[in-house]
């Protein structure tokens, strides 16, 4: 699918949910072990999930949803990781219309506990980070004007430095004008673990209940 939309889609190596109406997205950067296919999935349990592996724009920077099985660790020693179906997870499907309204540089802190902490990147350093993580870049027309019309339309990148997944959720809810967690999912029965579901011993997600 990437390499069929060489020179057509900006193609950000993220993650990406969305609210599950307005089409507003959050696009989750970083590099390998900042933890996007973890934030996804703390975040898709509020919002629909998009992608955790590739963000693909239009020229006119609408979102094309990406939603390939979740690469999640199944342990607490993070010793080994496997992929989950958006089915397998119970995530939401994202609206016809879907635009960016944040870019997130996923910045992850492995000891002690810090609340997360939002900083804008300067718009040379975001662009850099930006095109270094980007499949196929090159093959655009005037590419890096391409990447400073997204900076521009979510109005500046904002590193985020952060200790767990979870801790995103409050953001993410203000940024995207969501309420409070929905009350059906705190009034549900508690997830099943990934471990238990690699297991096959979980109870199949189309029995939970999603948001409407």
């Amino acid at each position: 699918a990437i390499e069929a939309s060489e020179g057509e889609l900006l193609m950000l190596r993220a993650a990406a949910v969305t609210h599950p109406v307005t089409g507003r997205c959050v696009i989750l950067a970083g590099p390998p072990g900042s933890g996007k296919s973890t934030v996804a999935r703390a975040l898709t349990r509020y919002f629909a999930y998009v992608t955790d592996e590739t963000v693909a724009l239009t020229p006119s920077l609408e979102v094309l949803p990406y939603p390939k099985p979740m690469s999640l660790w199944v342990d607490d020693a993070r010793s080994r990781k496997q992929q989950f179906s958006p089915a397998e997870l119970g995530v939401q499907r994202p609206p016809a219309v879907l635009r960016p309204a944040a870019v997130f540089l996923l910045d992850r802190q492995d000891e002690g506990y810090m609340p997360p902490v939002l900083t804008e990147t300067p718009i040379e350093e975001a662009l850099a980070f930006l095109a270094g993580h980007t499949s196929l870049l090159a093959s655009l027309d005037r590419p890096l004007h391409v990447l400073a019309d997204l900076v521009h339309t979510v109005g500046g990148v904002h590193r985020v430095a952060y200790r767990e997944a979870d801790d995103l959720v409050g953001i993410t809810q203000r940024l995207l004008n969501e309420d409070a967690p929905h009350p059906l999912r705190e009034a549900q029965e508690p997830e099943p673990t990934l471990a238990e579901l690699a297991g096959g011993s979980a109870t199949s997600p189309d029995g939970r209940e999603h948001i409407a």
